[in-house]
């Protein structure tokens, strides 16, 4: 959402975008608006991305020194005295006249304004009120500075691929893979945020796979991810063995990409690849979906959208709710005349 927010943000301004932290009193004393982000901080999304501009060449006429208890300290006291909101608005101000003189706007990657996100706790998101993800997190921006709300939701992109495509066409190669002659799936979720409230049943995978290749003898089955304790019967496995962005130039040769609520689903919209994707409750898809590229399959219930990020007191009945006749019959439709849209399910 946020290279698409950049994207998008660049194009109407005519700046560039500069990814980096919120300043320490350090960082403002020696006349920097911002802190570097720690290297490796970056995801692959933002490799070779032309409208970000690299911090790292710059350098302050002056630099005072001040040890990491005292900027500690500083930050203590602005949330001990409730100043954080206007200390923020102070930083965000002096970003837009900074970029209006340079053409660079310092982007904090750290700040939940920049995010599709109201607020955040232990136990919970709450999504700001906006017509999709890409223009809440537009709206970090200053009303003088933000492009006009899009809807539906603008898709992301990536930038050099190219790069990754002899790796890629050799493990097509070495799988027998043809264009268009192959399923890519993704059962696995990422647990690190929302525990497995995205996820669907194991079991269903395995049927749905069993279906697939009783129905489709001659379409192979592409498992891609990361690793993890989920097997699956019938599939070319080849999770751990391609980036992110490898991932994404292989799903530009499927046919369809099956998958659930989260960063794939994202890539396959940026190589507009097909994909039915399952949705639970943690969002709405027309929120955070592509329902004018993919087929949505969404049981709506009454908690959702919920933003939870673990401990579903309702047993995830919105992904439960989501049959594997439900999976296969979009699949098969999708693989016979595709049809985006969001397809509401009831409990079977």
């Amino acid at each position: 959402m946020l290279s698409a927010s950049i994207a998008e943000y660049c194009k109407y301004s005519g700046n560039k975008i500069a990814l980096v932290a919120k300043p320490k009193l350090s960082d403002l004393l020696s006349g920097r608006l911002y802190r570097p982000l720690a290297e490796n901080t970056l995801s692959p999304v933002f490799h070779e991305n032309p409208y970000l501009h690299d911090v790292s060449n710059e350098r302050s006429t002056f630099t005072i020194p001040l040890s990491n208890s005292v900027d500690t300290l500083f930050e203590k006291t602005i949330n001990r005295l409730s100043l954080r909101d206007a200390f923020d608005n102070y930083l965000q101000k002096k970003c837009f006249h900074h970029a209006k003189s340079t053409g660079v706007r310092y982007l904090y990657k750290d700040d939940i304004r920049f995010s599709y996100a109201e607020s955040v706790d232990d136990t919970k998101m709450i999504w700001r009120d906006s017509p999709n993800a890409v223009a809440a997190t537009l709206s970090g921006f200053l009303d003088p500075e933000r492009p006009p709300i899009k809807h539906p939701q603008i898709k992301p992109a990536f930038y050099g691929l190219e790069t990754e495509r002899p790796y890629v066409e050799k493990l097509l190669a070495k799988h027998n893979l043809n264009n268009n002659d192959f399923i890519v799936l993704e059962p696995s979720t990422n647990a690190e945020w929302f525990s497995n409230l995205r996820a669907w049943m194991p079991a269903r995978w395995q049927l749905l796979v069993n279906q697939l290749k009783e129905s489709y003898p001659g379409l192979s089955i592409v498992r891609i991810g990361v690793p993890d304790t989920l097997v699956l019967d019938g599939v070319i496995d080849i999770r751990g063995t391609t980036t992110f962005r490898q991932a994404a130039l292989l799903m530009q040769s499927c046919r369809l990409f099956i998958g659930t609520e989260g960063g794939l689903m994202h890539a396959a919209r940026a190589v507009e690849a097909k994909a039915v994707i399952l949705w639970g409750g943690l969002t709405d898809p027309s929120f955070a979906g592509y329902p004018d590229s993919h087929m949505i399959l969404h049981s709506p219930v009454a908690c959702a959208p919920c933003g939870l990020l673990g401990n579903c007191p309702h047993d995830v009945k919105c992904m439960k709710n989501i049959s594997t006749e439900n999976t296969y019959k979009a699949v098969t439709d999708a693989l016979g005349s595709y049809r985006p849209g969001i397809i509401e399910v009831s409990k079977n």
